[in-house]
């Protein structure tokens, strides 16, 4: 098996490979969660008790790529071009996104509210609506 090339994520002319266009949905379910755990995470809202799963990318034609290949997994998506992201946001397709693609296993967030927790984690807590466990232990981080 040949190697794909590798191409900055800062760079206006990255695309997704087409190995990956054309592959099988295994191929692109990890992908997906490569993407995400590296250049995506969740938004969480612990007032309005809401969040999101959100992946950032400041050339918009790959992150219509991004979009294709989710559609693929039947998720629905959005892409906001102004705010160059991408975004799950319906409690159906959150739940569809954590049973057919996720987080790595260990991606952590790296900034916010919940710096250092496990996605994967997080993302199940939200799903389960355990807000209380979240406003604590986001207090228990400012601490």
């Amino acid at each position: 098996m040949g190697y794909v090339d590798t191409f900055s994520c800062l760079s206006e002319s990255i695309r997704v490979p087409e190995i990956i266009k054309t592959g099988d949905l295994e191929l692109k379910r990890i992908f997906l969660k490569c993407f995400f755990s590296d250049e995506g995470g969740l938004e969480i809202n612990l007032k309005n008790k809401s969040f999101r799963i959100a992946g950032t990318q400041k050339n918009i034609e790959f992150l219509k790529e991004i979009s294709s290949i989710i559609n693929d997994f039947t998720i629905k998506n959005l892409i906001n071009e102004k705010g160059k992201r991408i975004t799950i946001s319906k409690n159906s397709e959150k739940k569809k996104f954590f049973d057919k693609i996720g987080f790595l296993e260990g991606s952590k967030i790296v900034k916010g509210k919940f710096i250092g927790y496990d996605k994967m984690e997080l993302l199940k807590h939200c799903l389960n609506n355990e807000w209380d466990y979240l406003i604590k232990i986001k207090k228990d981080k400012s601490n």
